[in-house]
């Protein structure tokens, strides 16, 4: 099984992956993190960078899990992206790594 974590590089989204790599260890789960960048946005500030990346995988090494990120392009809707990739994966839990700024959200 695996635990799908959704990833942005902020405070918020370092404790889901935190969290994530957590479970994932206790679980013996697969840990794919989704760091989805918008369709049509040329700088995006919500992804990760190369240094993020080699960062959160040796954190999740430290703690014994291997980390995979899933890189690919969304619409409106990113939560799409998240749910195909936990249907995939036949995911047992998603960490959500963003805070939902609107009343709405």
């Amino acid at each position: 099984m695996t635990i799908v974590i959704a990833y942005v590089p902020t405070p918020v989204g370092e404790a889901a992956v935190a969290a994530g790599i957590e479970q994932a260890v206790q679980r013996g789960e697969d840990l794919p993190i989704v760091d989805s960048r918008r369709e049509g946005v040329a700088v995006d500030q919500s992804t990760a960078t190369d240094a993020d990346r080699d960062r959160l995988r040796e954190q999740g090494r430290a703690a014994g899990g291997e980390l995979e990120f899933h890189r690919q392009h969304h619409g409106d809707n990113l939560a799409e992206v998240i749910l195909e990739l936990a249907a995939e994966r036949d995911a047992s839990m998603i960490v959500i790594g963003v805070r939902n700024r609107s009343q709405v959200g």
